[in-house]
């Protein structure tokens, strides 16, 4: 695997009587389809799960309203087997601050995806500070 488009942004097709035909963009994770599957069949989650701080959320709205906003960024984390550095990255509709490597080791990129989507010419993050501070902090969140 790797945290470039081609390994984490991929698409689903899904059909059934509330989905509204057409494409959507909203940034999803899969963890999001513990939450949408359980709102579609109309499960309610058990009270000990209900407790936990899941980060799971239910995309059904956006199947029935291509309008309705997704995450606001979403999280990856690729461990690749042998040699190959681990790789983590934040992402948002247009930023990604990508990450591989670990302790000093490590490297950061950041990459603008509407004007670069093939991710074939990074940035210093420092080039666009602000975007590299909110995108690092969620890095620094799930790390």
């Amino acid at each position: 695997g790797t945290a470039l488009e081609r390994g984490v942004n991929v698409p689903l097709v899904m059909r059934g009587p509330r989905i509204r035909p057409g494409a959507r963009h909203q940034l999803v994770h899969v963890v999001d389809f513990m939450a949408t599957l359980g709102e579609a069949l109309g499960l309610c989650p058990p009270a000990d799960l209900r407790t936990l701080d899941l980060d799971t959320r239910s995309f059904a709205p956006a199947l029935a309203d291509p309008t309705f906003g997704g995450r606001s960024f979403v999280y990856v984390d690729i461990i690749p087997p042998g040699p190959r550095p681990r790789e983590r990255a934040a992402i948002g509709p247009r930023w990604k601050l990508r990450r591989v490597g670990v302790g000093g080791g490590q490297t950061e990129t950041l990459l603008d995806l509407k004007a670069d989507p093939e991710e074939q010419d990074p940035l210093d993050p420092d080039t666009h500070p602000t975007i590299s501070r909110v995108l690092r902090k969620v890095l620094d969140y799930y790390e």
